[in-house]
């Protein structure tokens, strides 16, 4: 499956799981043909969301041994997500020999990424994400979110007009981020529907 496929056939269903109190929106694809199980995390879309990106003091979690800091907006919704998940893995919603694949767009790849991050010590997996901000404090951070994932590959635009609100949203040169910008589209809304229209797009999993 080549990875702009993957996010256009998730995206296809709009079944929801919705959290009142933070705003999350998440759901999972389970695969039974191809063993895989995937995880998406809704983008900014509501006032609520973006009262999320503005918080950006800082928020120090652990897992399987490794600290990452992320600001403390994304990471309250990321933690509603982690639970769910982590609950209805418990439960036995999920087989436990797939492979998971987390993805989202925008601020729904830093929620499924923490997530993941926080998942560790329950299942390791692929990490998918398009246009999404920056949102680790250092180095030593995007490392440690890196490693708890078998791979992780990232969607962005090099003028993504997002990056410009906030500072601390910025990618810097030390992330393993290629620019693309194939297509040029005329306006906004076009731009935000051809992330990963770029020569990732061509690869297989």
């Amino acid at each position: 499956m080549r990875y702009i496929d993957l996010f256009n056939e998730i995206q296809l269903s709009r079944d929801y799981n919705f959290d009142p109190s933070t705003g999350a929106n998440w759901r999972y694809r389970i695969d039974d043909k191809e063993k895989r199980v995937y995880l998406e995390c809704q983008e900014t879309k509501t006032l609520q969301d973006w009262l999320h990106n503005c918080n950006i003091l800082p928020k120090t979690i652990k897992a399987n041994g490794k600290k990452i800091t992320v600001p403390m907006g994304v990471y309250q919704v990321a933690e509603v997500v982690y639970n769910h998940v982590k609950e209805d893995w418990i439960n036995g919603k999920f087989p436990s020999d797939y492979v998971w694949y987390f993805t989202g767009w925008s601020q729904g790849g830093e929620v499924t990424g923490i997530s993941g991050f926080l998942m560790q010590n329950i299942v390791r997996g692929h990490l998918i994400m398009y246009g999404t901000p920056k949102f680790n404090s250092s180095e030593k951070s995007i490392a440690n979110l890196y490693s708890s994932f078998l791979s992780v590959k990232e969607f962005l635009y090099h003028d993504d007009w997002v990056e410009n609100l906030n500072p601390f949203y910025k990618r810097g040169v030390t992330e393993d981020v290629i620019p693309q910008n194939p297509d040029y589209p005329e306006n906004l809304d076009q731009r935000h529907r051809v992330y990963g229209h770029c020569k990732y797009a061509v690869e297989e999993f």
